[in-house]
């Protein structure tokens, strides 16, 4: 029911950030404003910033203002604002704000969600995840009917997942973010849906010169040991000319370019 595809890697927290601020400013010259309520869980929900819910179905209020829990699958779900939850000890810096959710449940498809007014065409969604053990992803659709759109593996480290609403049709009126084929403990910030301006705009020009100076200065080079594949493994560049790059050959078949 639920299908995933690859999210963009990061590997240096100053380069996460740097990305994390180019990307928020070319999003915000360039398409409409983010959509999505309470988008960094900066706002403590009506439960405290800890919520347990065993079970199936609706759970209830999560942590964060205006996200709600939903157990797909009959499991226990917690979640927390992070740093000042009961289990938020090496919980990750925050991308924004000074708050992030952390989401632990024992089971597949399991997380919170967010509903706002639907949005009627194109958008780009995004969701930065941590990931301590498991998968997990994001996807933005229509109600009960939404199915995932990214997710990643990845644990240690910030990982931006980010792109079209390919497989989820508009209108637009829901968010979620869940565990992948199994139980997961991860970490979520700054949950977003644009939408996208119409073709030949300036504003359109504007997101994709900017996003042009974030690839040029931004390294998008996988960890060590992470394979690539023919979504993600072909887009990587040096972070400045200085970085001698090494060509390498991955799975997806192209070869791509790691700085040493």
């Amino acid at each position: 029911m639920k299908k995933f595809i690859a999210g963009v890697f990061m590997r240096n927290p100053a380069r996460i950030a740097l990305y994390a601020c180019v990307v928020r400013l070319s999003v915000s010259l360039a398409a409409g404003a983010n959509i999505v309520p309470n988008p960094s869980f900066e706002t403590v929900g009506p439960s405290g910033n800890s919520t347990t819910y065993t079970g199936s179905a609706n759970g209830g209020s999560s942590a964060a203002l205006n996200w709600l829990v939903f157990n797909n699958t009959s499991s226990t779900t917690t979640t927390e604002m992070c740093p000042g939850g009961p289990n938020c000890a090496g919980a990750p810096a925050p991308i924004d704000g000074s708050e992030v959710m952390h989401i632990v449940t024992g089971a597949t498809n399991n997380g919170i969600y967010t509903t706002f007014a639907p949005y009627n065409g194109p958008v780009i969604e995004s969701l930065w995840v941590y990931i301590v053990s498991g998968q997990a992803g994001m996807g933005a659709g229509n109600g009960a009917s939404t199915i995932f759109e990214l997710s990643t593996s990845t644990t240690g480290s910030w990982v931006l997942l980010s792109g079209p609403n390919t497989l989820n049709a508009p209108p637009i009126s829901e968010y979620l973010i869940y565990s992948k084929g199994g139980g997961a403990n991860f970490f979520a910030d700054i949950a977003s849906i644009v939408p996208v301006p119409e073709p030949g705009t300036s504003a359109l020009a504007g997101l994709a010169g900017l996003f042009l100076v974030a690839m040029a200065w931004v390294s998008f080079q996988r960890p060590a040991g992470q394979p690539g594949d023919g979504l993600h493994g072909c887009l990587y560049t040096c972070i400045t000319p200085s970085e001698q790059p090494v060509d390498e050959t991955i799975s997806c078949g192209c070869t791509r370019r790691s700085c040493s």
